[in-house]
């Protein structure tokens, strides 16, 4: 399962220059869910983006989501930094 979400990730088309907000919360909203599935639990309050962010920011987020083990009680820092 991680190394789909690595593929997905690598073969993406990204924007070089930002993401934009609508994106990096669908691209991070679908791991937190497939994340909470696979743990069985999530973190209590919802993580919402809404600026713009570099790609380099937001890849280092999923990355983290998905190495990230069980119980899902907490996001990663990266994912916090640029909520």
């Amino acid at each position: 399962m991680k190394l789909f979400f690595l593929i997905l990730i690598l073969f993406n088309c990204y924007d070089n220059n930002r993401i934009d907000s609508w994106e990096i919360q669908k691209r991070v909203g679908t791991l937190i869910e497939a994340k909470a599935t696979q743990c069985g639990n999530r973190p209590r309050v919802p993580l919402f983006f809404t600026q713009d962010r570099p790609p380099g920011e937001v890849e280092r987020c999923e990355l983290d989501i998905i190495n990230i083990r069980c119980p899902f009680r907490s996001y990663p820092w990266s994912c916090v930094r640029i909520f």
